[in-house]
């Protein structure tokens, strides 16, 4: 399915008329696309996809981050497929921290400042339904499109302060707690979230409702190796 740009003042819309057009085309020849179930819906979630990676990688190649369009097409594509397929039932959403972590826009410094991740628009939109679970490790193997690497958590991040408790495991709740134990983290602390650049200085608190951790996090094994995989 070929897609056109729109007008400069919706550059969605003319994407969207363009797939249910084509959509169109293949009920009318008989290959039944357009009388399936939300056909109208899933063309225009096509478009908005298209459009949010041709703005996001176009702007990532020029050396600029901007997680705006990606994250808002994300959550048009999950409330819509959800809307359509799943009404009302409960739903696990598997994603990077820097998606699924709450109130994305009051992180300073980094990437995220200003931008209202895929959480962020959840919770205004599913309020207390919406369940944050982090998840990050004291070390981390990875294993992307440049190679195998292994990382490990800076000095007074939110993991090395974890990983002094010496459990290759934890899942910490990160309510206020109501046992009168003293908190692993004071919940007012302002400390580094992750191995990456995602959370440089952040209130985990405030971002996560609990998050999962591991000493050593190891690399992935793939259903299919892509053809950079060059395995552990």
């Amino acid at each position: 399915m070929a897609f056109r740009h729109g007008s400069a003042g919706d550059p969605v819309s003319g994407l969207w008329q363009h797939g249910i057009y084509a959509g169109r085309q293949r009920r009318e020849r008989g290959h039944g696309c357009g009388s399936t179930r939300g056909a109208q819906p899933l063309a225009r979630l096509a478009a908005v996809g298209l459009q949010a990676y041709d703005t996001t990688i176009y702007k990532f190649s020029r050396g600029i981050l901007d997680n705006a369009p990606r994250d808002q097409a994300m959550f048009d594509s999950l409330k819509t497929i959800r809307r359509l397929y799943f009404p009302g039932m409960r739903t696990i959403l598997w994603a990077h921290n820097g998606h699924i972590a709450q109130h994305s826009d009051e992180v300073v410094n980094n990437q995220w400042q200003g931008v209202k991740n895929l959480a962020t628009l959840l919770a205004a939109d599913l309020g207390g339904h919406y369940v944050a679970i982090g998840q990050g490790a004291s070390v981390t193997h990875i294993n992307w499109s440049s190679g195998p690497e292994t990382l490990k958590a800076p000095t007074g991040s939110f993991e090395a302060l974890l990983d002094q408790n010496n459990q290759p495991l934890l899942l910490v709740d990160m309510l206020p707690a109501t046992t009168g134990d003293a908190p692993i983290l004071d919940p007012a602390a302002k400390v580094r979230v992750g191995i990456d650049i995602t959370y440089p200085s952040a209130y985990p608190a405030r971002h996560f409702d609990a998050f999962v951790f591991q000493h050593e996090c190891p690399g992935p094994h793939y259903f299919v190796d892509p053809p950079w995989f060059q395995g552990y």
